[in-house]
């Protein structure tokens, strides 16, 4: 019959003690959540004599692999008596069906969730490198969502700056013209009181003539000015749209930002079990393990 030894990891007097090691396999599935891993198990128990040589449900999970163990004693160990009952090969295969079932039945995952992520933790992961993971992810949400956002604001930003531009080139532009009409009405206006100050006839059908091209120039340049304050007040009006604008992309911004915000987020804890298809027993052998002092 096979016999092992579970590697000895202190110095002093070595006594082994007849163990029962299960080598085993547990696969958790679930749709849902987003599951599907297979986690190496070892159980180790003594044998004893009596009805109930191995009670698996008293077993110690053990960081073991049959990689771990040892084909030969250390030298100079004694040995406790093996039971009779581990003598008889029958038994192991009983053993290895308690052994599974043990599994099946004591054996769960628990594992962390992000509710705002949509993520579960892996089976070998704890709280620390699960929120890494989930910062990670949430970074690359965070990024991929504003460059969404921008594509989506970005004809929007565009189309306003243009109207922008010709707004304030419309005021250049108006302003000039406001300017040459109140220099071409003062010089009107100038001429025609020169004119009727120094001509012969102060009321004079010239001097007439220009007075009126002056009052006519008058109301060019009112004109003028007038246009120049509606233009300015389509500047301002296209300024505050752009404003509104940004205002508005921000507040999506920082509701995404909200929303990802993984940092402090609670956890849920879920538990899964496994089916009895998903239990895979590789060995049930006969351990030697030291009780060391």
């Amino acid at each position: 019959m096979p016999q092992y030894f579970v590697p000895v990891r202190t110095r002093g007097e070595v006594v082994y003690q007849p163990m029962l090691l299960g080598i085993g396999k547990v696969y958790y599935a679930d749709a849902k959540a987003g599951v599907d891993a297979e986690v190496a198990v070892s159980m180790i128990a003594p044998v004893k004599t009596g009805p109930v040589a191995v009670d698996w449900d008293h077993a110690t999970v053990v960081d073991l692999t049959d990689a771990d163990l040892e084909h030969q004693p250390e030298a100079g160990a004694g040995f406790a008596p093996l039971p009779p009952e581990a003598a008889k090969a029958k038994n192991y295969a009983e053993w290895k069906k308690g052994f599974a079932d043990a599994l099946y039945r004591t054996h769960t995952l628990e594992l962390l969730r992000s509710p705002s992520m949509k993520m579960v933790s892996r089976p070998e992961e704890d709280e620390r490198g699960f929120r890494e993971r989930l910062a990670v992810a949430a970074r690359e949400q965070r990024d991929a969502a504003a460059d969404k956002l921008r594509a989506k604001y970005a004809p929007k930003v565009q189309t306003l700056e243009e109207r922008l531009r010709r707004a304030r080139q419309a005021v250049a532009v108006q302003k000039e013209q406001s300017r040459a009409a109140k220099m071409g009405t003062a010089l009107s206006v100038g001429s025609a009181i020169l004119g009727a100050f120094l001509g012969k006839k102060t009321l004079s059908s010239g001097n007439v003539s220009r007075t009126a091209s002056a009052v006519r120039g008058a109301g060019r340049a009112a004109k003028e000015s007038g246009d120049v304050g509606r233009a300015e007040e389509t500047v301002e009006a296209v300024e505050q749209q752009l404003a509104d604008l940004q205002l508005q992309f921000k507040a999506e911004i920082d509701a995404v930002e909200a929303k990802l915000d993984v940092a402090m987020e609670d956890l849920e804890t879920i538990e899964l079990k496994p089916k009895k298809t998903g239990i895979t027993v590789k060995a049930v052998v006969l351990a030697w393990r030291a009780d060391e002092g």
